[in-house]
């Protein structure tokens, strides 16, 4: 499937998957599209399952995911088992509350991000102001992470990673490498202000942190 040049707006699924785009088992291409105020339990905007999807020169704004029955994952986007490739995206002022991943939550398969800004994204009480990556191969390349932020909502402590948190299993998989990677003044409530990354081996080069900060 290609879309291209298209607008989502105001969606919302309740405690159901991904407020515009569900993607089970599929191979497609989104470009030059904007998703806006979606509200899903995982995937805010977009849920993708055991597919393909590359997204490029697009945007993201004010997408949530719920806290419904179970756990939000991904304010804007929420990848399952499957191969993500987002390109020239721009993440702006999306939620996830109380789960993974204020604009990006990735679990399994493998993600690559080249030349994106997630800016003001925040996730409540849990992981990953702006990205979560967790037993996924990761490679993060010239993208900027600005004023995201892990909140401690409910006062637990529970919350880490203001810009980028990587988790991994060394017996499963979630290798990461970071390459020209800007942190400026993302916050965590926890652990890592900038980011967080444990679990596995991974690399992180020729990289900017600029005043970001933790409390823990």
């Amino acid at each position: 499937m290609i879309i291209t040049r298209v607008t989502f707006s105001r969606g919302d699924v309740g405690v159901y998957n991904g407020a515009f785009l569900y993607l089970y088992t599929s191979d497609t291409d989104v470009t030059e599209s904007t998703f806006e105020d979606g509200a899903a339990e995982r995937g805010g905007a977009v849920f993708v399952y055991d597919s393909d999807l590359t997204i490029s020169a697009s945007s993201f704004y004010d997408n949530t995911a719920t806290l419904g029955d179970g756990s939000p994952r991904g304010g804007a986007i929420r990848g399952e088992e499957s191969s993500l490739l987002l390109v020239e995206l721009l993440f702006e002022g999306n939620t996830c509350e109380g789960g993974y991943g204020g604009a990006v939550s990735v679990f399994g398969g493998d993600v690559r991000i080249t030349a994106s800004d997630f800016t003001d994204n925040e996730v409540w009480d849990s992981y990953g102001g702006a990205l979560v990556t967790y037993n996924a191969d990761a490679v993060l390349t010239d993208t900027t992470f600005t004023e995201n932020e892990a909140r401690d909502v409910t006062t637990t402590g529970d919350a880490h990673g203001g810009g980028w948190v990587h988790l991994g299993d060394p017996s499963v998989t979630g290798d990461y490498t970071a390459t020209g990677l800007t942190f400026t003044e993302n916050k965590a409530a926890g652990y890592g202000g900038g980011a967080r990354l444990s679990g596995v081996d991974g690399l992180v080069e020729a990289s900017t942190f600029i005043g970001n900060e933790a409390d823990a």
